[in-house]
């Protein structure tokens, strides 16, 4: 919720959803964490004003932060348009510097690296099981064909955003003026976060093949084609495994149909 004063927006409210043990791992407040371990870099992230735990301050559990100026979009050609042809490029420069950032101590299983894809894989699979037999028939065999097959690591586990999307950024003037919606952080494989970021739905960032090249020539790492669609398989797997709970919930959202074909699609590229 945006807080306005005279018709000018000052702040966002984020409270504690109602449905707090969904994929999304941290709760507003301890984003606001998150805000402050980061705020020596040069992210362009919001200030936390008000951190609630208990509800004492905001009358329910979460966060009072900044406003970010700027134009959120669904997709990377609208943030071309939109917020500048050279957005997307900064966005990229942008994820570059998150990863090469230090895990500040006190960042969410900064010491489990090495247990990420288990980690996912373990979330989406207890959504999975919940959402029984109103769940989708391909969501099941598609995680056990992921489980059998997880991806090498990709250089040095670093901070992982979890949902780096055009959606979660705010951009202005050619360059990226917010990252939002850090509910999904955690410490891992970087390619996670391009397996969101180039799910079809958001549009065309830049090829497989562009986005691997510029990255592992910025790092200095090795990219592999087969890991970034591993990741992004499981990046279509997660969102199947949510919907199917929260449509089971009596939640009106988003059509499961176009997901279920995007997953399938997606492990199908990963095997070829």
């Amino acid at each position: 919720m945006i807080v306005e004063v005279d018709g000018e927006p000052l702040a966002v409210l984020r409270l504690a959803p109602s449905r707090p043990d969904i994929l999304p791992k941290l709760q507003p407040a301890e984003e606001g964490l998150l805000f402050e371990l980061l705020g020596s870099s040069e992210l362009p992230l919001p200030e936390a004003l008000i951190i609630d735990r208990d509800g004492s301050r905001l009358g329910c559990p979460g966060l009072l932060m900044t406003y970010l100026d700027g134009i959120n979009t669904l997709t990377w050609e609208r943030m071309r348009e939109r917020c500048g042809r050279a957005s997307a490029d900064d966005a990229f420069a942008t994820i570059v510097r998150m990863h090469e950032l230090p895990v500040p101590v006190g960042w969410p299983q900064s010491s489990e690296g090495d247990t990420h894809h288990a980690r996912e894989l373990a979330g989406v699979q207890r959504l999975c099981d919940e959402s029984g037999a109103d769940g989708p028939p391909e969501l099941r065999p598609a995680l056990m064909r992921l489980v059998a097959s997880p991806p090498p690591p990709t250089g040095p586990s670093c901070i992982v955003h979890g949902d780096f999307r055009p959606a979660n950024l705010m951009g202005a003037r050619d360059r990226v003026t917010g990252i939002l919606d850090w509910e999904m952080a955690t410490t891992g494989d970087p390619l996670c976060d391009f397996g969101v970021s180039t799910m079809r739905e958001w549009g065309v960032w830049f090829t497989d093949e562009e986005l691997l090249g510029k990255y592992g020539d910025a790092r200095g790492i090795e990219c592999s084609l087969v890991s970034l669609r591993w990741w992004r398989a499981l990046g279509y797997a997660k969102v199947v495994a949510f919907l199917a709970v929260r449509l089971a919930d009596g939640w009106v959202g988003p059509p499961l149909g176009p997901w279920v074909e995007g997953l399938v699609r997606a492990v199908g590229e990963w095997e070829t």
